[in-house]
């Protein structure tokens, strides 16, 4: 019984992923439609009642805009000043969970959820562990800079969707206002190409057992996949830290494959 991830969508426009075992299924955020959503359930021969929560990282859009339509189906499980957010800018979900004390963790099924705290400019932005027969699967998105919590909190992950936003000379001479720059190379803003791979090289310095690194929420305007993809696994295979650690892309517009953790 293996615990296994999918990336349906990875981006400013919308993010969406599934981990899941043989008997649990647990949705991270809600940023595509219901219809793709159900889609892509089918593709894994599941539906949407078969899925016991969704996980919310923060209110941002892309990754709660379809939240309270999904909620009439499934339970949703966010930090108490993330649901203040959502109700304030969008509309009160319909099944909530009640989790006692949310960043002491939680399980769902046969899955152990462990927030943790990520730098980015919104509420209470949180990423996630997820554990399940021994196995570890890491999501850590929407952050401007590399702090010690996150790096405790998945550094002994067996796989990780790791933000790999944007590369920095893109960014800086790309078509984004000024303004907007500041906010994306900001300590709460989001992680770049650079720092991902300072990241990877610190987690795999302690984790020969990392088996999948998978590169997310990469710009359109201000990044290239293959760009972040060559940039993380140079500085890697330089610092003779590569190893069997297998590195891929999540995207925008497409699903990943399923990734046995």
């Amino acid at each position: 019984m293996s615990l296994k991830f999918i990336s349906f969508a990875s981006g400013s426009s919308g993010n969406c992923s599934l981990v899941f075992t043989e008997n649990t299924a647990i949705l991270i955020d809600a940023g595509i439609t219901l219809r793709r959503l159900q889609d892509e359930l089918k593709k894994l021969n599941l539906t949407i009642n078969d899925v016991g929560g969704i996980v919310v990282t923060h209110e941002h859009s892309d990754h709660v805009k379809n939240l309270c339509l999904f909620s009439k189906y499934i339970p949703v499980y966010c930090h108490p000043y993330t649901h203040i957010e959502i109700f304030n800018k969008y509309n009160d979900v319909d099944k909530l969970a009640n989790v006692e004390d949310y960043m002491e963790g939680f399980t769902i099924g046969d899955i152990d959820v462990k927030p943790f705290e990520t730098p980015h400019d919104a509420n209470y932005p949180l990423g996630y562990s997820f554990v399940s027969q021994g196995r570890k699967f890491s999501l850590a998105t929407d952050m401007g800079v590399i702090e010690n919590n996150v790096f405790e909190a998945i550094k002994d992950s067996n796989a990780i969707l790791l933000e790999s936003n944007h590369d920095v000379k893109m960014l800086k001479s790309g078509p984004y206002p000024q303004w907007l720059k500041n906010r994306v190379i900001g300590k709460r803003g989001h992680l770049s190409n650079t720092d991902c791979a300072r990241l990877a090289c610190m987690i795999k310095e302690q984790n020969s057992d990392l088996k999948e690194l998978i590169l997310g929420h990469i710009s359109k305007e201000n990044n290239i996949p293959m760009l972040a993809l060559e940039t993380v696994k140079s500085t890697l295979s330089k610092e003779g830290l590569l190893g069997d650690t297998i590195i891929s892309l999540a995207l925008q517009g497409e699903s990943t494959r399923v990734y046995n953790v």
